[in-house]
């Protein structure tokens, strides 16, 4: 009933009778050399199991790190082909140039970010290497047309350019030569780009508050907001000298001379330049003096050379700045120009005797006349260093959107139109000031 167990089976029986919970013989008791023996076989087993599981884990982290990789190449790769088709290398962008031609102005043309290159008409080889060609012209070059003689105006735009009034009392002389213009460079407010040797800022936002056709003035005030100021203006008019200052160029106007003599019989008038008494040497009228020997400027007779809107000269700005009181007589709106209560407009009197009496009044009267320096307290006047600036922003941002030439050249008024809206009225003084009962 029982099975016999050889004696050649009993080492594989025992190995299996080994186990604590055999349900038959229970575990048999090896002699330690076998049961080491048995160990040792046992340990080699599970550590070759474990070198294995090691290897497997090992190679599949080495798949899946080699995977990653793969993957990100292809997505860079990826990338980098959709970004050569939609974005094009960048190259760079060739400096805008402008040729100017024939400058008239004692100031160097400049600008912060184009270059240019000031020359006669006859020293310009090629129009094609200038983005914009400014003709800085005179009204006989305008009406014979030599401006273009070595200009083609299809290669660039072309731009006139002029800080002083084109006399011209026949529009009918006008050469076709003027289509070639596309835009204009001038004094006028109405300019595609406007030529102003001043500008006056807002000192709490510096915002430019003129010349502009528009003008949005704070109000005047009646007193000094720092004693400082005040003092300073105050001690420029309180010791009395009825003495006014004008400069004088040309064209020697005799209607502009008959009004400073008339001036002159009420007070004393010191006048510089081409038609005045003393000269403008070593650079005398370009910062208007103060004073002249013991006497002291208080009034500054700024009358245009010519009447024509939108024309005011630099002297007014000059003597704006300091400490002198410009009276002014031209053609121009000075709303467009300086505060209120900065100036005095020698239009708004009934005669020149009525002028005169109010200035020796002021002069008088130091606390009345200080309060025409009450604005420097809300606004500074700076001179327009870079006048080729905003000609060289607009051919900037032509380029930058891809406007074409042929668009650049779109005109906003004739050169015709611009002469007619901007010929200057007779040099003529109103008839109740040439009368002697208004002298």
């Amino acid at each position: 009933m029982y099975k016999v167990i050889s004696m050649s089976d009993a080492d594989s029986e025992s190995e299996y009778t080994d186990h604590p919970k055999s349900p038959i013989l229970g575990r048999a008791q090896l002699p330690p050399k076998r049961q080491r023996a048995v160990r040792k076989r046992q340990k080699r087993k599970n550590n070759f199991q474990g070198i294995q599981r090691r290897r497997k884990y090992l190679c599949l982290g080495i798949a899946a790190l080699v995977t990653l990789c793969l993957l990100v190449v292809f997505i860079s790769i990826n990338n980098n082909k959709r970004g050569n088709q939609h974005t094009p290398s960048k190259t760079p962008l060739k400096a805008l140039k402008m040729a100017v031609l024939n400058w008239q102005s004692d100031e160097e043309p400049r600008s912060l970010s184009c270059t240019r290159s000031v020359m006669n008409t006859t020293q310009l080889k090629d129009t094609r290497s200038f983005d914009a060609v400014i003709i800085n012209s005179t009204m006989s070059n305008v009406l014979s047309g030599l401006d273009f003689k070595y200009v083609d105006p299809n290669d660039s735009l072309i731009i006139l350019g002029t800080n002083k009034p084109l006399q011209l009392n026949n529009i009918s002389l006008i050469d076709f030569d003027l289509s070639f213009y596309d835009k204009i460079f001038s004094y006028s407010l109405k300019s595609d780009f406007i030529w102003q040797s001043h500008k006056i800022l807002r000192k709490n936002d510096s915002r430019v508050m003129a010349p502009t056709l528009y003008p949005n003035w704070d109000a005047p005030k009646a007193n000094f907001s720092s004693h400082t100021s005040r003092t300073f203006f105050y001690e420029s008019v309180s010791e009395s000298s009825p003495l006014s200052l004008a400069i004088l160029n040309r064209p020697c106007q005799p209607a502009r001379k008959e009004l400073i003599e008339r001036i002159t019989q009420n007070m004393d008038v010191h006048t510089y330049g081409d038609c005045g008494e003393y000269s403008c040497g070593e650079g005398i009228c370009e910062f208007i003096p103060n004073t002249r020997g013991n006497r002291t400027y208080k009034f500054f007779l700024a009358f245009e050379e010519e009447l024509c809107e939108d024309y005011v000269s630099k002297n007014f700005f000059r003597a704006l700045a300091g400490r002198l009181l410009p009276v002014v007589f031209g053609g121009a709106n000075y709303t467009r120009f300086a505060p209120p209560n900065s100036y005095i407009n020698a239009r708004d009197f009934a005669s020149i005797r009525e002028l005169t009496e109010y200035l020796l009044y002021l002069d008088q009267n130091p606390e009345e006349h200080i309060k025409y320096f009450t604005w420097h307290d809300s606004y500074q006047i700076l001179p327009n260093s870079f006048k080729l600036q905003t000609i060289c922003d607009y051919l900037t941002n032509a380029r930058d959107t891809h406007i074409a030439l042929d668009t650049m050249k779109t005109r906003n008024t004739t050169i015709v139109n611009w002469l007619s809206e901007n010929m200057c009225r007779p040099y003529e003084l109103p008839e109740a000031w040439t009368t002697g009962a208004s002298d």
